[in-house]
């Protein structure tokens, strides 16, 4: 996973967005060594990466120049064994130096924005190594059977916990006047999905000009279409493929309660919601409950052996065809877009007059809710 602004220590002198300018990246990544590295321009508000170029490294070091679109999105550079870094093209000149076993936590100099989101993921970083240790202490505690020292851990690791989720909030918020604070609300969508209302408080404090950078506007296109697929609107119609090759529309289902899913046959947290699944269609089918399962599988092959493989007996469907599947991502389509599918398993659930009237119910949720419905 998925999706990422321009220097703000240059404000009084920015030039237009849109203009094109060098710049020339160098940088110094221990234990790198011989080797290709890619470039690529982080997409859409799923923070797809796309290779635009290449590029060696030699004995550790490298030197690329190349001309970007001031102002643009965040790129990435990648390695072969497909770590990455972030970066914003928004000075002449940005350098690197780093380790290549924690390329992301990189340092990078050259603009202000650039340090800050370096600074970002370092202290991220060094917040999970710390709630490792914990944990790793917590473990020999329980070995011990010291049950003093496990509360006192456990509160610890709660503690650290809540600083480590807040953490990219606090960073939004402290930094509203860089762009950088634009990247990483961007960078970290998955997070206020299922709080649009954080999100949508977050994104107004930024200044207008962090919100009219690239980052920025991703993150309004986001809002947008959480709003238009939360609960209490209508959902949005969407003609599909089944696995029979027939074509079906959403809106075939209006007139009973149903759940749009999405999942992929590489996810496996999807396989561990179909059990729940099956157990919620076999219980309220009879009484008009529906399963609309959309695969977002890049390969139609994989999805229909899979299919095939769990016989389930509700829906299965795709928005891939034999023309495109193997060149086409289905989280850059436009239905994914529109019920801003960030992650799978994501779902819907919707009710007979086609208002969406709750979203993401894993596990017994879903049965929970459909208990409601029915009322048994």
């Amino acid at each position: 996973m998925s999706f990422f602004v321009i220097f703000l220590g240059l404000l009084n002198s920015t030039p237009a967005q849109g203009t094109n300018q060098n710049v020339q990246l160098n940088g110094q990544i221990e234990g790198m060594g011989n080797t290709k590295l890619y470039i690529g321009r982080v997409c859409d508000y799923f923070m797809n990466f796309t290779i635009i170029d290449s590029f060696e490294c030699r004995n550790d070091t490298f030197s690329y120049e190349t001309n970007f679109q001031r102002n643009s999105n965040l790129f990435c550079i990648q390695d072969s064994n497909g770590q990455f870094l972030y970066f914003i093209p928004d000075s002449d000149r940005i350098t690197f130096n780093g380790d290549r076993n924690e390329l992301l936590l990189t340092s990078i100099s050259g603009s202000e924005t650039n340090l800050l989101l370096s600074d970002y993921w370092q202290s991220s970083s060094l917040k999970g190594k710390q709630l490792n240790l914990l944990y790793s202490s917590l473990f020999k505690a329980k070995e011990e059977n010291d049950s003093i020292k496990m509360q006192t851990i456990e509160l610890r690791v709660d503690s650290l916990n809540a600083v480590k989720r807040a953490f990219p909030e606090d960073f939004v918020k402290e930094n509203s006047q860089n762009m950088a604070s634009a990247a990483v609300l961007y960078l970290n969508l998955t997070l206020f999905r299922k709080d649009i209302s954080k999100l949508r408080s977050l994104y107004s404090n930024l200044d207008k000009y962090v919100q009219e950078s690239p980052s920025g506007v991703k993150v309004k296109e986001f809002i947008i279409s959480l709003e238009a697929c939360g609960v209490g609107k209508p959902f949005i119609d969407f003609d599909l493929i089944t696995n029979e090759n027939r074509i079906v529309s959403i809106s075939s289902l209006k007139g009973r309660y149903f759940l749009i899913e999405f999942w992929t046959t590489w996810c496996g947290p999807c396989r561990g919601e179909w059990p729940f699944l099956l157990k919620a269609f076999e219980k309220y089918h009879m009484k008009g409950f529906e399963i609309l399962s959309i695969s977002l599988d890049h390969s139609k092959e994989k999805w229909m052996n899979e299919i095939e493989k769990q016989n389930a007996p509700w829906i299965q469907t795709t928005i891939l065809n034999e023309d495109k599947h193997e060149i086409f991502d289905p989280f850059e389509s436009d239905i994914a877009k529109a019920y801003s599918v960030l992650y799978v398993p994501s779902n819907y659930l919707i009710d007979p007059d086609g208002v969406i009237i709750a979203s993401d119910l894993g596990h017994n949720a879903l049965l929970d809710k459909l208990l409601d419905i029915y009322k048994e």
